[in-house]
């Protein structure tokens, strides 16, 4: 008998320890990976549909603290009709799914991190804020809920967030139009006072003392055992690594050219990166122009000089297969000037159309001015065909020609760097997005003569030196500027927060046809916090 106890002993000890080896094992290949965070993200959304938005209303309703709506507009009445009752300074944030959304953070309890609820942070208790902004929010809707909810109370500072995107349709949902013939009651300060009065002494309920030891002992064991907090997604990541090996589709796009992007062509920054014609190496950057209205290019990074020079050589190698009808296809520089102007360069770098064989165009220039930067593009704009551009060069001359500074100039370094899915809409559909921001501005100023109570804000999206989330600039400042000049008419404050957070904020799509792609609108959780700190500092209490 004490022979098979040891048996049975030294076989659940050699179990043991090859489940704690193997986990191990896993632990250590996830934590090694640059991409695990992707996965983490994949089972926090896969945790949290898990958790109705219906289950957070009521959980609110009973804390009497219903600020914003976890439903998305389906119980917008009951959140009206249940608005937190409070005497201190009262912000509204109305917007889309931007104000709401933290791409990093899919917990049931994200809404604590949201730019709302860091805005009351900074404020040290002493201002609540309202956010009632929805996934697809239409500016009809937005002047339907600024309306409905101003019945209800008076508020010290409103914030609407439009975008392009926002502002691209005009339908209604049926809970919001329901609402526009509601009658709402006004809250009053004084049922307010007794209100938090008796809120305070809940709060301090012996079932809340023992939720909240609960929730920190359960937080302590999840952060203490690594592996089986994160088990979801090192199961994702395993699969994916599995699939990759049987041949399969990775989880993430595959590599593409480093520090070059294309925009406006058939090909994105993967598929263009080419090696079907090459001047030297194995790779290429390749457009395949079908559109001919459009402008396509690949765009560098922007690259300081070491030190500034009046004189530079500029040029590179082409190859071209059935150009036909281009306004330009050509080399183009933007000179940066250490004065602070600049110059785009294409003279003397221009290719011939048609079909023609690798061909190289220099130019050699010199200015008035010292150069600090240049930045360099391969442009086929209008017309249509199909290019290829390699080994690019840009360099300075001091005593003598200096090198290439041109970042990754023969196209064979690689990048993890995510393609954008940038978003551009068609000439008639910026006409309604025009005009639905400007009816939203003018709406809101009708309701008020103070200044400094409305503001419309421009809400942050993807940028980069040479890739933007609005991939038509001169639209999106078009945009900005028709919207400058109605705030100004109507006496409300314009905050243009679009380049206020920088790549790092914002991440990939994790499924369907835009998978690996980077989503241009919004942005994690350290994005929200810098909007909140961006709000306060333009805000004036």
């Amino acid at each position: 008998m004490i022979v098979k106890h040891r048996l049975f002993l030294s076989q659940m000890t050699v179990l043991i320890l090859s489940f704690v080896g193997l986990s191990l094992v896993f632990v250590f290949g996830f934590k090694r990976d640059p991409d695990n965070r992707n996965y983490i993200l994949s089972d926090k959304k896969i945790t949290n549909l898990r958790e109705s938005s219906s289950q957070i209303l009521e959980d609110l309703l009973k804390q009497n603290n219903v600020t914003f709506d976890p439903t998305n507009g389906v119980a917008i009445e009951t959140v009206l009709e249940n608005l937190k009752c409070s005497i201190k300074k009262k912000v509204l944030l109305l917007g889309s799914s931007q104000l709401i959304t933290l791409n990093d953070d899919w917990s049931s309890d994200n809404y604590l991190r949201r730019v709302d609820k860091m805005l009351e942070t900074m404020y040290d208790d002493g201002v609540i804020v309202y956010n009632l902004s929805m996934g697809g929010m239409t500016v009809p809707e937005k002047k339907i809920v600024l309306d409905k909810v101003q019945e209800i109370m008076e508020f010290d500072k409103i914030i609407m967030s439009i975008g392009p995107y926002d502002c691209r349709e005009t339908e209604i949902r049926p809970s919001i139009e329901k609402i526009e013939t509601i009658p709402f009651n006004r809250m009053d300060k004084e049922g307010c006072v007794s209100l938090e009065h008796s809120q305070i002494l809940n709060n301090v309920s012996i079932d809340k003392v023992n939720s909240s030891i609960e929730n920190i002992i359960e937080r302590w064991f999840a952060e203490s055992t690594f592996f089986f907090d994160k088990k979801g997604a090192i199961k994702l990541w395993t699969a994916a690594k599995v699939n990759s090996l049987m041949g399969n589709k990775p989880f993430y796009s595959p590599k593409k050219s480093l520090s070059w992007r294309t925009n406006n062509q058939k090909l994105n920054d993967v598929s263009g990166w080419a090696t079907d014609m090459v001047h030297s190496g194995k790779k290429s950057l390749k457009i395949i122009k079908e559109d001919k209205e459009t402008n396509s290019s690949w765009g560098g990074f922007k690259v300081d000089l070491r030190r500034p020079t009046k004189k530079i050589v500029l040029g590179g190698w082409s190859k071209s297969e059935n150009v036909v009808g281009a306004k330009l296809y050509c080399l183009d520089f933007k000179i940066d000037f250490i004065d602070g102007t600049y110059e785009w360069v294409y003279e003397g770098l221009e290719f011939e159309k048609g079909t023609n064989d690798w061909t190289q165009k220099e130019n050699v220039l010199q200015f008035e001015k010292d150069i600090l930067s240049i930045t360099p593009k391969l442009l086929l704009y209008k017309g249509s065909g199909v290019v290829w551009f390699d080994d690019i060069y840009a360099r300075p001359i001091y005593d003598k020609v200096g090198e290439n500074v041109v970042l990754n100039q023969d196209i064979e370094e690689e990048s993890r760097i995510k393609d954008v899915h940038s978003l551009s809409f068609e000439e008639n559909v910026w006409e309604n997005i025009f005009e639905n921001a400007i009816d939203l501005v003018e709406h809101a100023g009708t309701k008020t003569n103070d200044t400094g109570k409305y503001y419309i804000l421009i809400p942050p999206a993807y940028h980069s030196p040479i890739k933007k989330g609005y991939e038509q600039e001169f639209m999106l400042e078009k945009f900005k500027s028709e919207l400058e000049k109605a705030c100004k008419r109507n006496n409300i404050q314009l905050l243009d927060a679009n380049e206020l957070l920088d790549e790092a904020h914002f991440i990939e799509y994790e499924s369907g046809d835009r998978k690996g792609m980077i989503e241009p609108l919004h942005f994690d959780t350290e994005g929200h916090k810098k909007l909140a700190e961006y709000l306060k500092d333009h805000m004036l209490f």
